[in-house]
């Protein structure tokens, strides 16, 4: 029983002094990995004048693992992320990475700008030196004629790829019409469809007809017997005004007696037929107007001349 306590105890007190051990050998390492890197900023030109472009440098050692995405932060109260014109990637040059940023600054200033931090590959950062940063202001020359001259924009070679974008999208664009033809349906004619079905039109009714009717129709009324002259005679002289109008194709129901008689001077209408149209329409007028009322023979003897008159003139 001893025995096999003092064999646990000690497999134990192995197992604790392992793990001790490459503890230890983990932190020594991981402080010798640390104390071994080392990153250095550095500014070219070391001096500029304001509205130069310069070249910040960012030097990373002791790592063969690539940094991170350093952040310019600490800098941005000097320098704004505007005024940051390039930036390029991590670059293995022998032991080290290289990174280089190009920016310009429109200012005057001499200042000392704060350290900046690299992201490694443990997690941590490594901070940079502080660095000073030297803009002078442009000399102003006191002839116009000493002043240097203006630099021309230094412009970009123009390759074929910066316009693939472009004809890529016309491609795509032909490519979608093509396909959106080619499955649109044939449009549909369409056809004529001729109807048979008789419509009944209605004929129109010629004047003499439509006159008679009316006088027919005043007749019809008797109004002698309620001694109305004056609808019945305006009646009359409306009928013949009406029949005038369509027969003859004047405006006889907006026109005077007088009117009436002038305009059918011009017409076909017999001259033994004008002089008893005249006298009748002279006598609905008067008989509206009269003192005096009319006989019931007046009232009959109005309805047969102007049937008559319509009888005689109506067109074949």
């Amino acid at each position: 029983m001893k025995f096999w306590y003092r064999t646990k105890t000690r497999r134990w007190h192995w197992i604790a002094r392992g793990a001790t051990s490459a503890l230890v050998a983990f932190f020594c390492s991981h402080c010798i990995l640390t104390c071994a890197q080392n990153a250095v900023v550095s500014v070219f030109p070391e001096k500029s004048e304001t509205g130069d472009t310069f070249t910040v440098k960012i030097l990373v050692s002791g790592t063969q693992v690539m940094p991170g995405r350093v952040r310019f932060t600490p800098w941005q109260t000097f320098i704004p992320k505007e005024n940051m014109l390039r930036s390029g990637g991590w670059q293995r040059s022998g032991n080290q990475w290289v990174q280089q940023y190009t920016l310009i600054v429109f200012d005057s200033m001499r200042v000392e700008l704060p350290p900046l931090y690299v992201p490694t590959h443990l997690g941590d950062s490594l901070p940079t030196n502080a660095l000073l940063l030297h803009i002078f202001p442009t000399p102003v020359a006191a002839d116009l004629s000493d002043v240097a001259p203006i630099r021309d924009i230094r412009r970009e070679p123009v390759y074929w790829t910066d316009y693939w974008p472009w004809a890529a999208g016309v491609l795509a664009l032909m490519a979608l019409l093509w396909l959106r033809q080619r499955r649109r349906k044939p449009p549909v004619r369409p056809v004529a469809v001729v109807s048979t079905v008789a419509v009944d039109v209605p004929l129109p009714v010629p004047a003499h007809q439509m006159a008679l009717q009316a006088l027919r129709q005043l007749e019809e009324q008797q109004l002698w017997k309620k001694q109305e002259a004056d609808p019945h005679f305006t009646q009359i002289s409306r009928i013949l005004r009406a029949y005038l109008e369509q027969r003859y194709q004047f405006p006889a129901l907006e026109s005077t007696t007088r009117e009436i008689a002038e305009a059918l001077r011009r017409t076909s209408l017999p001259e033994s037929l004008k002089a008893p149209l005249q006298n009748l329409l002279q006598g609905t007028d008067s008989v509206k107007y009269a003192l005096s009322k009319p006989t019931e023979a007046v009232y009959r003897e109005a309805l047969q001349k102007a049937r008559q008159f319509v009888e005689q003139t109506a067109s074949p």
